[in-house]
């Protein structure tokens, strides 16, 4: 049954929503944008009447101009089926708190996708947070800031390094990483966390540091996830910077930031500003 909602989403506001491959929306934040409009389990099929048959048509529009109108066909079934699926496994214990939700999602590597694009840092008491996810990258597509990153792949994650790791080492398998994530789903709990998530300290590096201090993971070919894979066993952080190689761009562009060419990606951008970026770019 196709259904048409009405909506106000402005260009630069989040939809309050995450969606699969298949446009089938898996997560609605509540008193998010489209808190009480989406269902779990919809399938998205047109914005503002346009049909957006996957995420590169929608991309095409959301975050481009206003949405007013969203048809899906709903599947109350389908709604059921995937809240089962993203409920975190009883093996892996973890406390959980009022306000906040508590679910698994997967992030899988696609040929020609994009980046990880993903910023965390660490917490209190050993968590992980997540500070910031690139716009229409794959953690964009699965995870939200302020998301505690407890589990990737029932390994508990209680550092930042730890956690670049396992994305590494999961993100090389076929079938991507299953995350476990303790979301804060209430005003409240996003209250408590924004101080935590997101205040940190100005970063003005003369030289920067590929694995330290941009907090992001790239999505690399195979032989260089190996590569890295294998310094990082060793401990052997001289080994990994070794196969990045910094440049200086222009005088016009080095206050923002370095370029890095290699064989294996085309372009990396660390930017030295308060609220950096990175990207790679594989080939």
């Amino acid at each position: 049954m196709t259904e048409s909602v009405r909506v106000s989403i402005d260009e630069i506001e989040h939809i309050g929503a995450h969606f699969n491959e298949q446009m089938v929306v898996i997560y609605v934040h509540h008193c998010g944008a489209v808190d009480g409009r989406l269902k779990v389990g919809d399938r998205i099929v047109k914005l503002n009447n346009k049909p957006v048959p996957d995420r590169a048509a929608f991309n095409k529009i959301y975050g481009h101009r206003q949405i007013t109108k969203i048809d899906v066909e709903r599947d109350e079934k389908r709604g059921k089926d995937i809240a089962a699926e993203m409920q975190i496994p009883s093996s892996l214990k973890c406390t959980r708190r009022p306000g906040y939700a508590y679910l698994t999602v997967n992030i899988a590597v696609r040929p020609n996708g994009p980046n990880l694009g993903l910023r965390v840092k660490n917490g209190a008491k050993g968590s992980v947070l997540v500070q910031k996810t690139t716009r229409n990258s794959l953690s964009a597509e699965r995870l939200f800031y302020g998301d505690r990153i407890l589990f990737v792949d029932k390994e508990k994650i209680t550092d930042k390094d730890q956690l670049k790791k396992a994305l590494v080492q999961g993100l090389a398998n076929p079938g991507g990483v299953a995350i476990a994530v303790e979301r804060p789903d209430s005003i409240e709990a996003r209250e408590q966390i924004a101080e935590m998530a997101f205040m940190y300290p100005r970063h003005f590096p003369e030289v920067p540091v590929l694995w330290d201090d941009p907090e992001w993971l790239p999505s690399l070919s195979e032989e260089m996830e190996r590569h890295l894979i294998a310094q990082l066993e060793k401990n052997d952080d001289s080994e990994i910077y070794k196969i990045f190689k910094w440049d200086m761009m222009d005088q016009q562009t080095a206050n923002q930031g370095y370029r890095y060419d290699s064989q294996i990606a085309r372009n990396v951008w660390y930017s030295n500003r308060d609220d950096f970026d990175f990207h790679l770019v594989p080939m």
